[in-house]
């Protein structure tokens, strides 16, 4: 398995076709693996597992099959307005032209979901939960214990 592909396709499939984007996944920096995308408005929003990172679906499988769960972290952030948009001309084969985006602010958590003991499956359900609690700024934490908390407002860090 390559370094980007970490065999997410189906569920992210299944992303694309509820939300109309597509998460794809990226090296933040020190090989952590972030799966993004672009909302409309230009926010961004990063799943990773609940503590870091996205590990593979074969080992995830693996191991929520022996009862210990990754679980997941949905965030999502606004662009980072004193950053200047990342020019992704000299990454693309070929040198063709790609538009520049900008950088993501992700010390500015506008909302989230932290579920300590969800599947690979239920990805989507907690990706419309965070897009329903954007509004309201909604922090949402599935604690390993199985509570539930939930604080309001926008996360600085």
């Amino acid at each position: 398995m390559g370094t980007y592909d970490h065999g997410y396709d189906a569920i992210l499939a299944e992303v694309h076709t509820r939300f109309g984007f597509m998460p794809t996944i990226f090296n933040s920096g020190g090989n952590i693996m972030i799966l993004e995308s672009i909302l409309d408005g230009g926010n961004f929003i990063w799943i990773t597992d609940a503590d870091c990172d996205v590990t593979p679906l074969p080992r995830r499988l693996a191991a929520e099959a022996d009862g210990h769960y990754v679980g997941w972290q949905v965030s999502i952030y606004p662009p980072d307005p004193d950053a200047l948009p990342v020019d992704l001309t000299a990454t693309v084969p070929g040198g063709s032209t790609v538009p520049a985006i900008p950088d993501v602010d992700s010390c500015t958590r506008l909302a989230s979901v932290t579920h300590h003991t969800a599947t690979a499956d239920q990805l989507p359900d907690l990706i419309e939960l965070a897009l329903r609690g954007y509004r309201r700024h909604e922090q949402h934490t599935f604690h390993r214990d199985g509570t539930h908390t939930v604080s309001v407002g926008i996360d600085h860090y």
